[in-house]
């Protein structure tokens, strides 16, 4: 996700204020993390199995609804009978917003469950705000799987964040009933902000069965189909972190493909023609440029759809789909935005196929993602002046921290207005001196040996932290500290 962040250079204007900005505003009560739990031990087994989401759900048009079931085949990966199941219902926080004024949607939104079962037998299902917890009639035993089925209501707001209705067109994201992660910290149930992503999710395996009226076409994280004369279509994507999707009457399409043979989509608005071919050139570029650097891109296309995700955010990101403003304005000149768009690319690797804990170190996707837009800026388009920059970025954190007591290894709730420069400003600043002191080269080897042992895994910190360690064959110890910790 993309946050607004301070304006201080000239030519780097409009790469600093869009790379690093999205909701800057101070939060309420958003300070609990998650609940408490009991003590257990987390082992992926080579019998694990991937969560499993089979949807057959129809796009009411009038009511802006989604309406229809799920069926979510679970597997208890951990070694300690489970009694109950958490989902993520975000939806809901569009009921009664409580945030900033500046982005309360114009309409309200909402996830309601009508209905649940556990292996065909109906339990009722506990919804609070913007969780949903599920008692089992039996627990669930390690290794075991469970399936249960929510039948749901999604009501979907207008001018909302990421989930969206705006003219004829629905941008669906983090939107349906989304199993809470359970790992060796137990169940993390973390609760909505504006700041950052407060999303947490590991991969998954998707099927869809959707309903669409008439004149609609579907853009998705899978491989889109045309829609079928009866309007209903199949989706279907295994392994990914999350599933969106844009329904749509608005949008014109341009194809072109990578060197490797990538299918990149870009779907533009009439209005957005002049720059669409400018874009579509870009999202290559950079789908080409990442994919060297870093390591191949895992699927077989990338949809880029040039639109506003609602109040601050310049782009998001979802696994095979990114949105992106089309164009930039900054003190009159407009531009398109080619450095958001990047970015937005960028994130496949870093959130998309590296995975991270995005409420507690927000940093390890932002960061890096932030970084590979600057050397793409830097490498590809040329761009000059990123060094004085990335020194400006440490001294002005520096005094950040001081002031505000903060550094970059806290959850999201922490920052408010300060997310941007502690996120996406401090850790690129931070990889950019690892470049100066070893070269383009090790850094670049640093990230793909990151992105080779971690790619479809959740990778943390200290993960990082060891592989920089492993191939500058140094103990980087005092650096990070210095950099994330700043003590």
């Amino acid at each position: 996700m993309r946050k607004r962040f301070f304006s201080k250079i000239l030519v780097l204007g409009l790469l600093l204020a869009i790379s690093m900005g999205l909701y800057l505003f101070p939060k309420g009560d958003d300070n609990s993390t998650s609940v408490a739990n009991p003590v257990l031990t987390y082992a992926k087994k080579d019998s694990q199995q991937a969560t499993k989401y089979n949807f057959a759900i129809t796009f009411n048009e009038q009511d802006k609804e989604i309406t229809g079931n799920v069926l979510v085949e679970v597997q208890n990966q951990s070694d300690l009978q489970l009694e109950e199941l958490y989902f993520h219902t975000f939806p809901n926080a569009f009921t009664d917003w409580r945030w900033e004024e500046a982005s309360k949607p114009t309409s309200e939104g909402y996830l309601k469950i009508h209905k649940a079962t556990v292996n065909q037998l109906e339990v009722f299902p506990h919804q609070n705000e913007t969780l949903l917890k599920i008692n089992l009639p039996v627990p669930l035993n390690p290794q075991e799987i469970t399936q249960v089925q929510l039948f749901f209501e999604m009501k979907i707001p207008e001018n909302g964040l990421r989930l969206n209705s705006i003219n004829e067109t629905i941008f669906l994201a983090q939107w349906y009933p989304m199993l809470a992660v359970l790992d060796e910290q137990g169940w993390h149930l973390d609760p909505y902000t504006t700041t950052g992503d407060p999303f947490f999710s590991e991969l998954a395996d998707y099927h869809l069965q959707l309903r669409i009226p008439k004149g609609y076409s579907v853009i998705s994280t899978a491989i889109d189909q045309q829609k079928s004369e009866s309007n209903e279509i199949t989706l279907f994507q295994e392994n990914v972190r999350d599933f969106a999707l844009v329904i749509t009457k608005d949008y014109d399409k341009i194809t072109s493909e990578t060197a490797s043979g990538v299918v990149v989509n870009l779907y533009y608005l009439p209005e957005q023609q002049e720059v669409a071919g400018l874009l579509l050139g870009s999202s290559i570029e950079a789908l080409e440029y990442f994919d060297t650097a870093f390591g191949a891109y895992p699927l077989p296309e990338l949809d880029v759809v040039l639109a506003n995700a609602g109040y601050g955010v310049a782009g998001m990101e979802y696994p095979g789909l990114v949105t992106a403003n089309a164009i930039i304005r900054n003190r009159g000149k407009i531009t398109p935005a080619y450095n958001v768009v990047a970015h937005e690319i960028a994130h496949q690797w870093w959130y998309s196929t590296v995975g991270n804990n995005q409420v507690i170190e927000p940093w390890l996707d932002e960061g890096l993602t932030s970084f590979s837009e600057y050397l793409y800026m830097e490498e590809v388009m040329k761009l000059q002046g990123i060094d004085s920059l990335m020194k400006d970025l440490k001294k002005y954190t520096d005094a950040l921290a001081v002031k505000n007591n903060l550094n970059v290894l806290q959850p999201i709730y922490a920052y408010g207005e300060l997310y941007g420069p502690f996120i996406y400003g401090r850790p690129a600043a931070m990889l950019w001196e690892l470049k100066r002191q070893y070269g383009a080269a090790a850094v670049k080897k640093i990230l793909q040996n990151y992105y080779q042992q971690y790619s479809f895994k959740v990778a943390t910190t200290e993960d990082f932290i060891r592989v920089v360690n492993e191939v500058t064959a140094k103990d980087m110890t005092a650096f990070f500290k210095e950099w994330l910790y700043i003590k």
